[in-house]
């Protein structure tokens, strides 16, 4: 009996420790096929992920096309001590080509089109690129495709906007820069794409970094337009207040480039805005040689005295004048874009559209005023009338010309000096100046039968003849108007 208890110790124990060791070199194997599929699986494209159950291995989730599957599934197999291995792998469509996309808008930047991992979906998202969500998981993607799309982000944030395609390894990228500076560097990001691709560059320049150079014209008719490139900050209607006109019309773009011009500008546009009055028309340009003007006068002009008396304002300044070729019909109206003043050809000259009763009071009381607000100028000495005289005498024709053609008035032109000289070379100075003006109003249509010349010379003085100020009023034209008997 004792043996038979001995012997079936002996078996129990047999048994046992067999059983004890097959148990432990079980999961033994278990762990070694688990740690042998974790490393295939490990560097996967999108994390595919390994079951082990005994030594029978399932593999699912998503690969990055047939190959990689096909790797996934031969190294598998190859673990030393595996059973079956179950294939539930997911296969990512290929894309050919393989096309991504982006731009940047006002709103930002934006992508598009395929992405190879769902972790690069995201991170695109994180950056704050519209669109990234909806970006489609394909395979297919060359090597280095990450840093091309990076580097055509990159190149995108110099410029104003652009956009960019990358199919496969070829980059076609454009866009709109500021300046050349923009520019040179979104190619300059360019230049670092990964090896093996290729890139089509086509920027366009907002400013091509020149310096500002402009024309404004003038027509007294319909006012004023400007081209070119104006200087930084500066925009046309910024034009007129030194031009002394209503409004500047023109598509001229402000350079963007801060060439501290915009001062010189100002200038040569107030340096003709005295002038604009006598002008028909005119163009000043302005570049970085200086100021070149050309202009036509309004009939009546002494363009040579005009001409260089511009000259002088606008110093090394290049200067054109002429008298204008051509001028309307008699009677063509217009309203002038420099004085706002309404006037009609008659004889051949722009005179202002007055309208009022020309009775002998209100013909003196108008034409007074009008001399005291243009005095008739002459040079210094001479009866000849100076350069912006042609305003104040065609303001006095239209005044004087229903004064004597309607109401049959008379008047008398008077020339007065200052005391400075001998007095019989003022008065026969006085005497020349008075028959000058009467042959410019004579041109102008007032018969010269209704108006007579005297010379008072310093006679008849209005002011105090030992100041400067007194001695400019002496100077000066009268009208003395009179009923015919």
């Amino acid at each position: 009996m004792r043996n038979v208890t001995g012997w079936l110790l002996l078996v129990l124990g047999v048994l046992g420790l067999s059983y004890w060791g097959a148990q432990t070199h079980a999961k033994r194997m278990q762990q070694k096929v688990s740690a042998a599929a974790q490393d295939v699986v490990q560097d996967t494209v999108h994390g595919v992920s390994v079951v082990v159950s005994g030594r029978d291995l399932t593999v699912s989730g998503l690969v990055d096309g047939e190959k990689e599957r096909s790797l996934i599934l031969t190294r598998l197999n190859e673990i030393p001590g595996r059973r079956v291995v179950r294939d539930e792998l997911d296969v990512l469509m290929l894309a050919q080509p393989f096309v991504t996309e982006g731009a940047k808008t006002g709103q930002g930047q934006q992508i598009g089109g395929h992405v190879p991992t769902d972790a690069l979906r995201k991170l695109f998202g994180r950056r704050g690129m519209m669109g990234a969500e909806d970006m489609t998981l394909a395979a297919g993607a060359p090597e280095g495709w990450n840093g091309a799309v990076d580097s055509a982000s990159a190149a995108l944030a110099p410029l104003e906007f652009g956009a960019w395609v990358l199919e496969d390894r070829m980059l076609r990228f454009s866009g709109e820069a500021r300046t050349p500076k923009e520019r040179d560097a979104s190619v300059e990001i360019l230049q670092i794409l990964p090896e093996g691709f290729s890139v089509q560059t086509t920027i366009t320049l907002q400013d091509d970094g020149t310096p500002p150079e402009f024309a404004v014209t003038y027509n007294a008719a319909t006012g004023a337009a400007v081209t070119g490139k104006l200087p930084f900050g500066v925009a046309p209607e910024d034009l007129a207040g030194p031009l002394g006109v209503p409004g500047i019309l023109g598509d001229a773009r402000a350079s963007l480039v801060d060439f501290q011009r915009s001062q010189a500008a100002f200038d040569a546009l107030s340096t003709l805005r005295p002038w604009l009055g006598q002008l028909d028309l005119a163009t000043l340009e302005v570049t970085s040689q200086g100021v070149q003007l050309t202009a036509s006068a309004v009939p009546g002009t002494d363009v040579d005295l005009v001409s260089e008396a511009l000259r002088s304002a606008f110093g090394s300044g290049s200067v054109r004048l002429d008298l204008t070729a051509n001028v309307p019909p008699e009677n063509t109206t217009r309203t002038n874009a420099a004085t706002g003043q309404r006037e009609r050809v008659v004889e051949g000259f722009w005179l202002p559209v007055v309208s009022f009763d020309p009775t002998i009071s209100n013909c003196a009381d108008r034409t007074a005023t009008a001399l005291e607000t243009a005095q008739i100028q002459f040079l210094s000495g001479s009866s000849r009338l100076g350069p912006r005289a042609v305003t104040a005498i065609n303001g006095l024709a239209a005044i004087m010309r229903p004064c004597i053609l309607s109401a049959g008035l008379s008047a008398e032109l008077g020339g007065h000096t200052d005391s400075s000289g001998d007095l019989d070379a003022n008065m026969l100075l006085s005497l020349n100046r008075a028959e000058t003006v009467r042959n410019a109003l004579a041109e102008r249509g007032i018969p010269l039968g209704a108006m007579s010349a005297a010379g008072y010379g310093a006679s008849r003085p209005i002011a105090d003849n030992t100041t400067e100020a007194g001695r400019a009023q002496n100077r000066r034209t009268t009208i003395v108007w009179q009923t015919d008997p």
